[in-house]
């Protein structure tokens, strides 16, 4: 009993057995009841409560604008911590990157493997390996044709891993051929081939290769790290999760994160009161950068891209497999969708739906928002009551619709062509370039400033290949081989460039989705196509593991095949085909050099015997 207290009927302490004399006097007095005295004690207990919040937000605030990597020293100076343990284990994958991608990766580290199996189960002896981040080209498509053979000697001329060709041979309607990709790159991204930290490129068959893989990798790293800075100045950090045991305040995470890069196109290809299309973000680019008068112009596509594009993608395998996973059970579940892109379209469309719902519940009431979110975290449960949903959409409780889907609205990686080939022309940077804008008639012309992007200000389109061998296999011959010297830059070249972007943009993959007559056109002006059996004879002599001759059946005929399947494709059966078996019979379309058949150059009129 405290203080001369006595017991209630219901075994509890009364409240006003516990107050001052003078305290339950003025109470009294005032003509209250002890049910005020008990309300007035809530009231400041909610009030401390409130004051102690309040502190703590003022110091997260005052240490959010320190710099992050003072107040992670200071972290570090205090708790230091063991570096985490590196995978156990290391699998063998048959993709490499070219010396100049390594640099751009994360440094690799060691790993030691626990035992190899000797056959019988049982794990013996320590193996060390060497493992970097690696580069894969994934490329969907479900039989050769030339658009597939084009992208394949677009990345042998500029030194891409050999890529792996999603094939999808099976019967099925046309609407499950198309989605039946999904499938097939979910079972790439959980296979034995990858593991977490690589990095993955999906491409359709009609994309080609622009630019070197060193700046295709750099430019999705920039472009990602840029799109974080806008989207924390835009919503913001998660709640920071305070350890009672530590003397700092740690900041809280992005509230969201770029991690998965697709292509932007300007019309959506789903129906419109998809998410697709209801909820794409607006794009950064205004719509003034067509010129003074567009409208006046309505046969001219002068949309800015702000829909997510035909399939190409760019990612971690980690970031990458939630997404897929996602689309593969959508693609189960019977969906009407009949495409790849109208799956992962709406995706995004729900991703960014969630996203703006969220920030306008918070909007509405920021103080309560702010209370709520500090004491119980962010929810994605109930965000979606705050704008009326389009017919026919569901968003399903409990259900995570973050992937960090973001689209390259600049072209820097991916330019879709589809209703933006009016954005574009052949530019060579060697002279400032006059052209005209596209909401004027042709015969206009403006000084826009055409830049040549700061990585290609060096180096060279024509790399000869890293090889000592004296004999180099296919062997030098000057007329197969022939093409300009090292001393060749990229702004003696004509780069197919995006003229709207401000200050321009050289797309490093271009999607040449249209007519027959625009592609074949694009194709012969595209830099590396006059050049193209040289330099696919050089990506041969160019390979890590070297040339590996063999005796063919037939006789002493010599042929290639290399450790990294380069002068081929990779099966996602892991089966390699060389070049000859997937694009054998498309060589004028491809090569348009009269030469025929890629490796039997050397032969005679008839007979077969080598020159």
């Amino acid at each position: 009993m405290l203080r001369g207290g006595k017991r209630t009927d219901e075994g509890i302490l009364a409240d006003e057995d516990i107050l001052p004399l003078s305290h339950r006097r003025r109470v009294l007095s005032s003509g209250n009841s002890p049910k005020a005295a008990v309300t007035i004690r809530r009231r400041r207990t909610v009030f401390i409560i409130l004051a102690i919040i309040t502190v703590v937000l003022l110091l997260v605030v005052v240490l959010g604008s320190r710099s992050p990597r003072k107040i992670a020293e200071l972290h570090i100076q205090l708790h230091p911590q063991r570096p985490p343990s590196p995978p156990p284990t290391v699998k063998h994958v048959k993709t490499h990157i070219p010396s100049k991608v390594t640099n751009i990766l994360e440094p690799g580290f060691e790993l030691e493997e626990v035992g190899s199996n000797d056959g019988g189960g049982s794990r013996q002896g320590n193996t060390s390996f060497s493992r970097r981040p690696r580069f894969h080209i994934l490329i969907a498509a479900n039989k050769a044709t030339s658009h597939m053979c084009k992208t394949l000697l677009s990345a042998a001329a500029l030194n891409f891993p050999t890529p792996v060709l999603i094939n999808n041979p099976s019967n099925d309607s046309q609407s499950q051929a198309r989605t039946e990709h999904i499938h097939k790159t979910y079972d790439f991204l959980n296979g034995d081939q990858v593991q977490d930290s690589d990095l993955i490129l999906i491409l359709e068959e009609d994309s080609w290769f622009q630019l070197p893989a060193e700046v295709v990798i750099g430019r999705f790293l920039r472009s990602t790290r840029t799109s974080d800075a806008a989207l924390l100045h835009k919503y913001g950090r998660k709640p920071p999760k305070i350890n009672i045991d530590s003397s700092i305040i740690p900041i809280g995470a992005p509230r969201y994160e770029h991690k998965i890069l697709f292509s932007a196109q300007k019309v959506c290809s789903n129906s419109p009161d998809d998410l697709a299309c209801y909820s794409a973000p607006q794009s950064p680019l205004l719509t003034e950068i067509y010129g003074p008068t567009p409208d006046e112009y309505p046969g001219i596509k002068l949309d800015t891209p702000r829909y997510l594009g035909p399939t190409m993608a760019m990612g971690r395998v980690s970031d990458l497999r939630p997404l897929y996973s996602r689309a593969e059970e959508i693609r189960r579940s019977g969906s009407k969708l009949y495409s790849a892109q109208q799956i992962l379209a709406q995706i995004f469309g729900k991703q960014e739906y969630v996203r703006s719902a969220r920030a306008d519940a918070l909007n509405n009431d920021p103080m309560f928002a702010t209370m709520t979110e500090f004491l119980l975290g962010p929810s994605d449960d109930n965000v979606a009551k705050t704008k009326p949903l389009p017919e026919d959409t569901k968003m399903k409780l409990g259900t995570n619709y973050e992937f960090g889907i973001g689209l390259d609205y600049m072209g820097s990686v991916f330019q879709v062509l589809h209703n933006s080939s009016n954005d574009t022309r052949f530019v060579e940077f060697k002279q400032p370039p006059t052209v005209p804008w596209p909401s004027l008639p042709p015969d206009s012309i403006f000084e826009n400033l055409i830049t040549l992007p700061a990585d290609l200000l060096m180096g060279s389109p024509f790399t000869s290949p890293s090889t000592s061998s004296p004999n180099p296999n296919p062997p030098l011959h000057p007329e197969f081989d022939s093409m300009p010297r090292d001393n060749v830059s990229w702004p003696d070249v004509s780069l197919l460039t995006n003229i709207i972007v401000p200050s321009s943009s050289v797309p490093s993959i271009v999607n040449i989705l249209s007519d027959e007559s625009l592609q074949d056109e694009l194709w012969r002006k595209m830099w590396f196509q006059r050049y193209g059996r040289a330099l696919l004879r050089q990506s041969l002599r160019n390979t890590r593991d070297g040339v590996a001759a063999k005796n063919a059946a037939e006789g002493d005929e010599q042929w290639w095949d290399f450790r990294g399947g380069n002068g081929g494709v990779w099966m996602d059966d892991e089966t390699w085909l060389e070049w000859n078996e997937v694009c054998g019979g498309f060589e004028e379309e491809v090569f348009g050099d009269g030469w025929g058949k890629f490796g039997a150059e050397w032969r005679t009129e008839g007979d077969g015997v080598l020159i």
